[in-house]
């Protein structure tokens, strides 16, 4: 419920929050393009690794350990194969930040996969809730976090000067707004 309108807003804010802390001496324009586009590509593991962590307990509960452990194993798999296909990708990519934003959402990939591979083992042990249940319970605030990416998206395009700005107004905003209309 948390972590998918902060990962939103992670995401769409990346560039205002790298260039705002470090977008000045040596770190020139692409090291803050490719800084942010790798942040937007990690920004999407929040939400996964946020359920991960009661999943795993879950798991445990039910004394699965070695399932989580292959569950493990399989997602560093997940985010070594992406990981590789990005860096195998990287000549034909037009731009240093694309390999970047790759790069984080190789990471996400695995996240994802983790979170994915502890609710099947749950789902086995029939400890998790069916995808519809689930999913239904996620829509509005899935609906929400993507809006305000691209809310913030838009905003960090239009003013690409004025990132405290946009942090200190936006953030807050969308925060506000997405809890009123949650409630």
């Amino acid at each position: 419920f948390v972590a998918l309108p902060a990962a939103a807003g992670l995401f769409g804010l990346a560039f205002p929050l790298v260039d705002l802390m470090f977008g000045h001496g040596a770190f020139d324009l692409g090291a803050v393009e490719g800084c942010a586009a790798l942040l937007a590509g990690y920004a999407l593991a929040l939400p996964a690794l946020a359920a991960a962590r009661p999943l795993i307990a879950a798991v445990h509960a039910l004394q699965r350990m070695h399932s989580a452990a292959l569950a493990a194993l399989g997602a560093f798999a997940v985010t070594g194969l992406a990981c590789l296909a990005a860096v195998w990708a990287a000549p034909v990519m037009d731009r240093p930040a694309a390999l970047s934003l790759a790069l984080g959402l190789g990471v996400s990939l695995g996240s994802l996969a983790f979170t994915a591979l502890l609710l099947r083992i749950l789902a086995a042990e029939h400890a998790a809730p069916g995808l519809r249940a689930a999913l239904k319970g996620m829509s509005l605030p899935l609906i929400l976090s993507l809006g305000i990416a691209a809310l913030c998206r838009i905003c960090a395009a239009a003013f690409p000067e004025h990132s405290l700005w946009l942090i200190l107004i936006l953030a807050p905003c969308c925060a506000l707004s997405y809890a009123a209309i949650c409630l």
